[in-house]
């Protein structure tokens, strides 16, 4: 008698049934290419607008130092004669020459004791210092002997106006007071209380000039007196060799007295130097800016790509808005002044340049109309603003919280996010259908593993009906 074959896909029928599902899951994710794709490019765009916020803070930053007064306020400050005489000058000092004649240098005052024997000590109570307007300072040496040296650093400790040193000689020791400050105001006095025997040796280091040099213990060897000079023929004095305040941002130091009639020529001119650089920098940092914008929207022909942020509507209006910030021009005192007049131009292929001769020219012409035109404040509705002012402007609002690239950012933040939201529900499907599969495999199989033990009984059992037949 005949007999039948039986074949049941599953585990029972020793199929694949693991590699089966797994197939089918990799089709199922399929799906995702699409999506991943778009999730690289949204991250390459991210990564290119936070890029791009940094190219445009380095411009803001260029901007505002170009809109800064005191940038178009530096001076430069020369000497004809700096062994006599240096002249240093900061931002907003007046352009000028000016004939500087020194009749007197700054002295401080000084007190120098007798001869005081090597091995004198002293039982001092309190010392009292006095220097110009500064208010008294008394130091409390407790009752214990003191050398010479311990009590002048005491004084020097206290820092009130005084210094005392002392000078060791052959024949003994003395005792030199000074006035920290020079000038003749800043006279000074050194009062010492003894509580003890030793009165007369405490004596010897006071100094006081209130009672007349006959009545100081100590000698004064030099009188304080004020620096005197001749600026332009106005008689200055000052209680140090520096004159700080006798012209505007101007500091001249003397250290020796001129010849007469020969006075030492001070000039003090418009610094261009730091101004310069500054526009270097702007024009260096803004084309940085071009060349990452055109890298980043360019189509390239030969390998059929194009770059991050290739077609960006945001990325394509910030350039043109800030191109429009730079070359506008400005309406200054009713004129319309523009960039390119001053020497700063943007070319076709959108490179700045910074023609220098002209920018110079400008600026020795009327350097306040070149200021006005760069950095000018403007009104609250932006008229009159300076063409740096402006981009200060524009940069920053372009930069703020709610600003465009702070919204692009945003935006790209809430796609990438939906993408990823996406390709969840199709790995969760894709999941989804081989366990589905798995549940429906593991049941045929069981079904064939049954219909398997049947067949092997069937089998058997015709098997056993052959033998009689």
């Amino acid at each position: 008698m005949a007999t039948g074959s039986f074949s049941f896909a599953g585990i029972g029928s020793g199929l694949d049934v693991s590699s089966m599902i797994s197939q089918l899951r990799a089709v199922d994710l399929q799906a995702l290419k699409p999506l991943q794709t778009t999730a690289s490019k949204l991250n390459a765009q991210l990564s290119s607008v936070g890029l791009m916020k940094s190219y445009v803070t380095n411009i803001r930053d260029a901007a505002q130092a170009l809109s800064k007064p005191e940038l178009w306020a530096n001076t430069t400050s020369t000497s004809s004669d700096e062994k006599t005489l240096k002249v240093t000058s900061s931002s907003g000092a007046v352009p000028g020459n000016f004939s500087v004649s020194v009749e007197q240098l700054a002295k401080p005052q000084t007190a120098q004791s007798a001869l005081i024997a090597k091995d004198q000590t002293f039982s001092v109570g309190e010392i009292t210092i006095k220097s110009g307007s500064k208010s008294p300072v008394t130091l409390n040496l407790g009752s214990d002997s003191a050398s010479l040296e311990s009590v002048a650093r005491k004084i020097n400790d206290a820092k009130a106006g005084v210094t005392a040193t002392v000078i060791s000689g052959e024949q003994g020791k003395t005792l030199v007071y000074q006035s920290a400050d020079g000038g003749a105001s800043n006279t000074f006095s050194v009062d010492i209380t003894d509580n003890s025997a030793s009165k007369a040796a405490v004596a010897n280091i006071s100094f006081n000039m209130s009672f007349g040099a006959s009545q100081a213990a100590m000698a004064e060897t030099a009188k304080g007196q004020d620096a005197k000079a001749t600026i332009n023929g106005v008689a200055v004095t000052s209680s140090s060799n520096t004159f700080k305040s006798v012209m505007q941002n101007v500091d001249i130091t003397v250290s020796a007295l001129t010849e007469a009639n020969k006075p030492v020529q001070v000039s003090v001119a418009n610094s261009s130097d730091e101004l310069m650089k500054a526009m270097d920098n702007f024009v260096k940092v803004y084309n940085d800016y071009s060349k990452f914008v055109k890298d980043q929207t360019k189509y390239d022909a030969a390998t059929k790509k194009g770059g991050a942020l290739q077609g960006d509507s945001a990325t394509i209006g910030l350039q043109r808005q800030m191109r429009q910030a730079l070359t506008g021009g400005t309406t200054i005192d009713g004129s319309l002044q523009l960039a390119s007049s001053f020497g700063l131009s943007v070319g076709s292929d959108g490179v700045l340049s910074l023609d220098k001769s002209k920018f110079t020219k400008a600026l020795q012409d009327n350097p306040a109309a070149l200021q006005k035109a760069f950095s000018t404040a403007g009104d609250a509705n932006g008229n009159g603003i300076g063409i740096m002012a402006r981009m200060a402007q524009t940069t920053k609002a372009v930069l703020d919280t709610g600003g465009l690239l702070d919204n692009r950012t945003e935006g790209l933040n809430k796609l990438i996010k939906s993408n990823q939201a996406n390709q969840d529900k199709v790995t969760e499907r894709a999941d989804s259908n081989a366990a589905r599969l798995q549940t429906q495999f593991q049941r045929l199989d069981t079904i064939a593993s049954k219909n398997n033990a049947l067949q092997s009984y069937v089998t058997t059992q015709l098997a056993a009906l052959n033998r009689y037949a």
